[in-house]
C-alpha cells in the first residue's frame, strides 16, 4: 500500500482539493483508495459525504471503534466500491483534542493506523493535512511514503516551500521518516498573469516535478455539490490524470 500526504504549512492553497481529486483519480484507475481527513475542520469529509457519518478518525485513534466501522464509502456510481473516506467531524470532532492531549505519548500512532488500513486491502491511503506544523502533522508525515505540496502563485510561496522542506527533514531526523517529496502542484494558476509566470519560473529552478492546476470555476462550484473535477468536466482533468498516473507509477 502506498501512503501519500498532501501538505504544506499554509492555508488556502488547495490541499483538500488536491487530496480529493487525487484520491478520485486513483480510484478511477481501479485502485481501492482511502482518503483520510486529518484536518480538524473536516473539509474533505464535508465535500465527499452528503450525510453525517457515525464515526471519525479520532474514534479509531482512541480505539473506541475499529477502522472498518469508521471508513465510509463515497457514493459515486462506478467508484463507490473502491473510494472511501475516514472522516473527521468539523463540528464537535475529537481530532484536535486527541492531538493536544494524547499524541505526544503516541508519536507513531499513524504508523499503526497505516498498518490497519493496509490490512483492509487498500492500495492507497491519501492523507489530507491541516496547514499546521504541530505534532499531529509531523506524526502523519513520519508515517507516509510521499508528500505532494500544492502552492498558489504568491510572492512568499517559494519561501514557504523551503521552510516546509526543512520541517520534513526534521521529521526524517527525529521521527525516522523516510518520506519522498518531489512533486509540486501550482494551483489556481493563470498564464495570463505575469506574476504567475514569474512564480512558475522561480519554482522550476527548485528541481521539483511540477503539475499545473488552472483557475476553474467548475471545480470550485462542484465541491459544494459533492463533485470532483471529473464530475464537472473540468479543464484540469488531463493534469490531474497525469499526477494520478505518476503517483501510481504508471
Amino acid at each position: 500500500m502506498k501512503k501519500i500526504a498532501v501538505s504544506i504549512q499554509k492555508g488556502g492553497v488547495g490541499k483538500t482539493t488536491v487530496s480529493g481529486n487525487v484520491a478520485y483519480g486513483l480510484a478511477a484507475k481501479g485502485a481501492k483508495v482511502l482518503a483520510v481527513d486529518c484536518d480538524p475542520q473536516g473539509n474533505l469529509t464535508n465535500w465527499f459525504l452528503d450525510s453525517a457519518p457515525a464515526h471519525e478518525l479520532a474514534d479509531v485513534l482512541e480505539k473506541r471503534v475499529s477502522l472498518a466501522d469508521a471508513i465510509t464509502p463515497v457514493a459515486d456510481g462506478l467508484f463507490m466500491k473502491s473510494l472511501f473516506v475516514l472522516p473527521t467531524f468539523g463540528v464537535g470532532g475529537g481530532l484536535r483534542d486527541f492531538a493536544d492531549t494524547k499524541l505526544m505519548t503516541q508519536p507513531y500512532v499513524f504508523r499503526k493506523l497505516c498498518q490497519q488500513i493496509e490490512a483492509e486491502n487498500f492500495d492507497y491511503a491519501i492523507f489530507d493535512l491541516s496547514p499546521g506544523s504541530s505534532m499531529l502533522e509531523k506524526s502523519i508525515l513520519a508515517a507516509v511514503d510521499e508528500v505532494i505540496t500544492p502552492l498558489t502563485p504568491e510572492y512568499f510561496s517559494v519561501d514557504g516551500l523551503q521552510i516546509f522542506a526543512e520541517t520534513m527533514q526534521k521529521v526524517r531526523d527525529n521521527l525516522d521518516g523516510t518520506l519522498k517529496h518531489d512533486k509540486i502542484i501550482l494551483n489556481l494558476f493563470n498564464r495570463s498573469f505575469s506574476q504567475h509566470i514569474k512564480f512558475a519560473e522561480a519554482v522550476s529552478k527548485l528541481h521539483y516535478k511540477i503539475y499545473t492546476i488552472g483557475q476553474d470555476r467548475k471545480m470550485a462550484d462542484g465541491q459544494s455539490g459533492n463533485l470532483t473535477a471529473w464530475n464537472t468536466d473540468s479543464k484540469n482533468i488531463p493534469e490531474l490524470q497525469r499526477l494520478a498516473a505518476d503517483l501510481a507509477g504508471a
